[in-house]
């Protein structure tokens, strides 16, 4: 006659603990693999919103004629003489500017499209009325078709230095942090500019104007 082993209560507890353990094991590696994953993969969208945030900065202060003014967290440039004028023309003025309560690094310019009225609305603005990134701001953003590009977002500290200073700067030195926790990273770069307009930059008593 066979016999038929039974688990007693105590295994059956025992078996159930383990199961229990493995179970709860694997639970923690997926979550950790998971979190892993989305660490990583946001980490790398951050480091890649910072290399082309930096790369076109790096472009636009190469191609421009001359940085108009600075600040510790602000450049404005004089893009470029798109009109051959040999003057600073209101959609040729491009301002990189921190804004901290937003988080974003942005590109402020004028862009008139195709405005029927664009000869009119392109005003030449005087170099002596541009001193300030404040001023050069206020200039801008009179225009209605004034226009603000985020570069780079979730950013948390920027700090910009130009040498020697604006308006005969040569070199832009950029730095910048963003992202947050495990995914924060900071970038630096170093921009040498064209500024070829230089030459032609004079003072006027204590005010900067430029000259034929």
């Amino acid at each position: 006659m066979s016999k038929h082993h039974a688990f007693t209560l105590v295994e059956l507890l025992l078996s159930m603990s383990v199961m229990s353990v493995i179970g709860l094991s694997v639970a923690v590696l997926s979550v950790a693999i998971g979190d892993g994953y989305i660490a990583s993969d946001g980490y790398y969208d951050a480091l890649q919103c910072g290399r082309n945030t930096m790369l076109r900065t790096e472009a636009n202060a190469r191609k421009a004629k001359l940085m108009i003014a600075s600040s510790s967290t602000a450049v404005v440039f004089w893009a470029g003489d798109t009109n051959g004028d040999g003057l600073i023309n209101l959609d040729e003025i491009k301002t990189v500017t921190f804004n901290a309560a937003a988080g974003e690094l942005d590109e402020v310019a004028v862009n008139f499209g195709n405005a029927p009225n664009k000869a009119a609305l392109n005003v030449n603005v005087p170099l002596s009325s541009l001193g300030t990134v404040a001023a050069a701001l206020a200039v801008q953003q009179a225009s209605t078709y004034c226009v603000t590009t985020p570069l780079a977002t979730s950013v948390s500290s920027v700090q910009m230095q130009v040498s020697p200073a604006a308006p005969l700067a040569t070199r832009l030195d950029l730095q910048f942090t963003l992202g947050s926790g495990e995914q924060k990273l900071t970038l630096n770069n170093t921009a040498h500019l064209r500024a070829d307009a230089t030459s032609h930059v004079g003072l006027n008593g204590n005010t900067w104007v430029l000259t034929p």
